[in-house]
């Protein structure tokens, strides 16, 4: 498969600011059109819409929806942007009101040093990482 099976494709969006613009980057550069139509499910059900065979196509984070199609295998056709023309990657942003963060500054700063952590051992052991990430997903998710 390659994306540019997708002209013509249904494509469920998130609705996200550039996505329509990238998906048909992604498109023209596999030597598509870059035509497809954009259907905007609700946020939380776009992977569902997909799955339900509503959609041809939509955008997953891989650690999230990609490990619920392992998990429930789901086979998936997955192009990455990096493979397909477009210079991007997923950047975590973490946020705080600024009020809040005057009123719980130890929590705050022991909540960053803690993800800094994180991403670390993450970083070190990328294995390892999947595995507690897998673990934990299925004590606290059983079903």
């Amino acid at each position: 498969a390659s994306p540019a099976d997708l002209d013509g494709a249904t494509y469920a969006s998130y609705a996200a600011r550039f996505e329509g613009r990238i998906v048909r980057e992604i498109i023209r550069h596999a030597g598509g059109k870059g035509d497809f139509r954009e259907v905007t499910p609700p946020m939380l059900g776009v992977f569902e819409t997909l799955v339900k065979g509503d959609a041809d196509a939509t955008w997953i984070f891989k650690q999230w929806e990609g490990v619920e199609a392992v998990l429930e295998g789901i086979d998936l056709n997955v192009f990455t942007l990096l493979d397909n023309g477009v210079p991007y990657a997923y950047n975590p942003c973490l946020c705080a009101h600024p009020e809040w963060l005057r009123a719980n500054a130890a929590t705050a700063r022991a909540f960053l040093e803690a993800t800094a952590e994180g991403y670390r051992r993450a970083a070190d052991d990328p294995g390892a990482a999947a595995d507690a990430l897998l673990r934990l997903a299925k004590k606290h998710h059983p079903e």
